[in-house]
C-alpha cells in the first residue's frame, strides 16, 4: 500500500474557498483511487489512506460542530478526532468528545493559503480594536456619562468638566489611569466643546 507521504492531493482552484472547493469525505476519496485503483485495493484501503493523510494534516478538514447553530462558522478538526467514528455517507465525524457534520476536506497548501488571506485581510482591523481607545472616543463616553449621570453642570467652567472627565476615566480604565489623570485641557475641550455648548444651551431653556 502506497504510504501516505507518496499519495496525491485533491486538486482545488487556488482562488476557492474551502466551502466551495472541498470535498466531502466520499467524493475525497477519488483523487486516492487513482493510485490504488490498479493494485485491486478494496474501498476500506482509500478510506485508511484518507484518515493517515488528514491525521498527518497532509490533508486539512472543516465542519460544523454539533449541536450546530444556524450562524455557526465552519471549524478546524483536529486531526486526533480521526480516531473517532467516521460517517462516511453523511461526511460526519465524531471523537475525542467532538462531533462535526458537513465535513470538508482540502489541501493542507490551500488552507494554510486562505488562512493566510483571512488574516491579511482582517489584521489592521483586528489590530484597531485590540489597541488603546483613541483618546476622543473615551473622552466623550467619560462625559457622555458624567451627563447622564446629572454629575455634570454646565453652568460651571469646561475646566471643571475636564477635571471630572479625567477623574471619571481614571476610575473606568484603571490599567491607564496614569495616562488618562494626564489628559490636558486643551484635548479635552476639543473633544466635547460641541456637546458642552448644546448641554448648556438645553439648560437654559
Amino acid at each position: 500500500m502506497p504510504e501516505p507521504e507518496n499519495m496525491p492531493e485533491p486538486h482545488l482552484p487556488n482562488d476557492a474557498n474551502w466551502l466551495d472547493a472541498g470535498f466531502d469525505l466520499m467524493t475525497a476519496l477519488a483523487p486516492l483511487g487513482e493510485a490504488l485503483s490498479q493494485k485491486g485495493q478494496a474501498i476500506q484501503a482509500l478510506r485508511d489512506n484518507l484518515i493517515r493523510l488528514l491525521s498527518l494534516e497532509r490533508l486539512k478538514a472543516y465542519g460544523y460542530v454539533v449541536p450546530r447553530d444556524p450562524d455557526d462558522a465552519p471549524r478546524s478538526i483536529p486531526p486526533d478526532v480521526w480516531s473517532g467514528e467516521i460517517d462516511w455517507k453523511l461526511s460526519g465525524v465524531t471523537g475525542q468528545g467532538l462531533s462535526f457534520v458537513s465535513v470538508r476536506v482540502i489541501s493542507s497548501k490551500l488552507a494554510d493559503e486562505i488562512r493566510t488571506r483571512h488574516v491579511t485581510k482582517f489584521l489592521p482591523e483586528l489590530k484597531r480594536r485590540q489597541g488603546r481607545p483613541s483618546k476622543k472616543a473615551v473622552i466623550v463616553e467619560a462625559f457622555d456619562a458624567l451627563v447622564d449621570g446629572g454629575m455634570l453642570d454646565p453652568s460651571k467652567p469646561m475646566t471643571v468638566a475636564a477635571n471630572q472627565v479625567r477623574r471619571w476615566l481614571a476610575e473606568r480604565y484603571p490599567h491607564d489611569a496614569a495616562r488618562m489623570g494626564s489628559l490636558h485641557d486643551e484635548t479635552i475641550r476639543r473633544a466635547i466643546a460641541s456637546k458642552f455648548k448644546t448641554l448648556k444651551k438645553s439648560t437654559k431653556q
